[in-house]
């Protein structure tokens, strides 16, 4: 990612340039600055450039090189100056070190950048020493634009960079009190761990993330360095394989800061998926609900527009319902939570219904008083019953996990309850008519839960009717059992042979070699088809 370029502003050339001369001395002994602008819209650059410029008495040398520095920006350069640029970088003259890093830093800074050229020149140790000048903070700042804009290539760039020790200096500087060098600073960090999982943890190593936290945090932080600082924040917190939770935990609390300060799209999209992945850590969810903005605002930007920021909030909010049943009810007690999530729900999005169904299918995997509230409060029910029958086969399975959840940890009566709207007759559907293993899983789960209330319901009428078995006999379904035993899946076998062996004596149960014992349904669970962050 690079930093904005400048403006691209005409070439020196000969004949302009004795009146560039003219302009800086007038802007050196602070004569009239209105000539000096004209003068550089015709102005032209060549390779008489290196000319030496006779200044009044007036103007230090430090005011000269400042002259020329901010007019060396207005330039534009391209490759046929590259060589030049090259012998300039690489002199002991100040002046010329300074023309040429800005030089090279404008030939980085435009659409297509020629990285590897630059590389090739072996001009990344060079940029690095010019970083370490902390005598020179202009020249530092340009070194790192450069050095910015080399670690935004291809990862073999993005390596070199790294392999010459720039991590280093980019922590040192990160602490600068130089607002232009600790930017610089950022983006080249953020660029680094955005590489690889490799180069984030070597960023993490180095300390990176505290001072990027303090410079996020500070009340007289700009928009552009929230913005900045919050995406590189991001990149340090994702990727796979992720990063230890001790190294990341700590921007938790600064993420949370920006999703309930800031208004910009970006900001806000980086800062919700770093805590979509922060909250899905075993041991964070503690720091999550001890910021007292974190539900309230997660909830409020689920009405975003831009699904980008909607997303990972949904992810997020159906981390803190896989927690323990008092962090699902901070969720459930928040004004509006369930409206929104009946409203995302039905959006045309399947990415959308399925985070919705996943928070729901959460939900229901808690206390019988949750699953309550949830379907008491709006037709969730009869909207998921509808899209295990209509919809993709994805939505259709995370449909199955809210209602095997909502009948593994729900009271008898919710589960009849259930059984009698429609939900066995789904459940019934999936096993004759798919083939896919995790469906299949969910789908015996919760017949497997059936048959036991059907069991238990029998058992208080004093019958051994049970009428979950009479309507799987009913609808032909018996028949699936049989065949799923040849099925290639262990799992599928096990909870098949569970299942007969329990309600469903008049099926053989042939062997399998890698025959399980002890099978238990949810510790030997795996749902391979379970898709990572996007």
């Amino acid at each position: 990612m690079n930093p904005p370029a400048h403006q691209p502003q005409p070439i020196i050339d000969d004949a302009g340039f004795a009146e560039l001369n003219k302009a800086i001395v007038e802007s050196a002994t602070q004569s009239q600055n209105v000539k000096k602008k004209n003068l550089l819209s015709q102005a032209r650059f060549t390779n008489n450039i290196r000319k030496k410029v006779r200044f009044s008495i007036k103007a230090t040398p430090q005011q000269t090189l400042s002259l020329h520095a901010e007019l060396w920006k207005k330039c534009t350069f391209n490759l046929t100056n590259l060589s030049q640029l090259v012998e300039d970088v690489n002199s002991n003259e100040r002046f010329n070190q300074y023309r040429g890093t800005i030089g090279v830093r404008k030939l980085l800074s435009i659409d297509g950048p020629p990285i590897q050229p630059i590389i090739d020149a072996n001009l990344v140790p060079r940029m690095i020493e010019f970083v370490k000048r902390e005598d020179e903070p202009q020249l530092q700042v340009e070194a790192a634009w450069v050095l910015t804009n080399v670690a935004s290539g291809t990862t073999t760039q993005t390596q070199t960079v790294m392999d010459k020790g720039a991590i280093t200096w980019f922590s040192k500087i990160l602490r600068s009190n130089n607002k232009d060098l600790r930017e610089q600073a950022i983006w080249a960090l953020g660029n680094i761990s955005g590489d690889s999982a490799i180069n984030r943890n070597i960023a993490l190593k180095h300390g990176v993330l505290q001072p990027l936290l303090k410079i996020v945090d500070e009340p007289d932080a700009n928009l552009n360095i929230i913005k900045q600082g919050t995406w590189a924040i991001s990149n340090l917190c994702r990727g796979r394989p992720i990063p230890k939770a001790d190294y990341v935990k700590a921007a938790i609390p600064t993420l949370f800061n920006v999703l309930s300060s800031q208004s910009d799209s970006e900001t806000l999209t980086d800062a919700a998926w770093a805590l979509s992945y922060l909250s899905g850590y075993e041991h964070t969810l503690d720091i999550v609900m001890s910021c007292s903005s974190a539900v309230p605002t997660l909830v409020s930007l689920l009405s975003h527009s831009f699904l980008s920021i909607v997303i990972p909030c949904l992810r997020t909010l159906g981390n803190i319902c896989a927690g323990d049943e008092a962090q699902t009810d901070v969720v459930l007690n928040c004004p509006d939570f369930l409206g929104k999530i009946y409203e995302l729900l039905l959006h045309t999005k399947k990415s959308v219904r399925r985070e919705s169904i996943w928070i729901i299918s959460n939900i229901t995997a808690g206390s019988s008083d949750q699953i309550s509230r949830l379907f008491q409060s709006y037709p969730f029910v009869e909207k998921l019953i509808s899209y295990i029958q209509n919809d993709s086969d994805e939505i259709k399975k995370e449909s199955l996990w809210v209602f095997s959840n909502a009948l593994k940890h729900g009271s008898v009566d919710q589960s009849a309850d259930l059984c009698n709207v429609g939900v066995l007759n789904c459940f019934i559907f999936m096993l004759q008519t798919s083939n896919n293993a995790s469906t299949l899983k969910v789908t015996l789960d919760g017949l497997y839960q059936m048959l036991n209330l059907g069991k238990v319901m029998a058992s208080g009428k004093g019958s051994e009717k049970n009428e979950v078995l009479y309507e799987l006999g009913k609808a032909g379904a018996l028949d699936k059992y049989d065949t799923l035993q040849d099925f290639d899946d262990e799992y599928v076998y096990n909870v098949v042979v569970k299942t007969a062996k329990e309600f469903m004596p008049f099926i053989e149960i042939r062997p399998r070699p890698t025959e399980e014992e002890d099978f238990d349904l949810e510790d030997d669970y795996n749902d391979d088809d379970d898709d990572e962050e996007n």
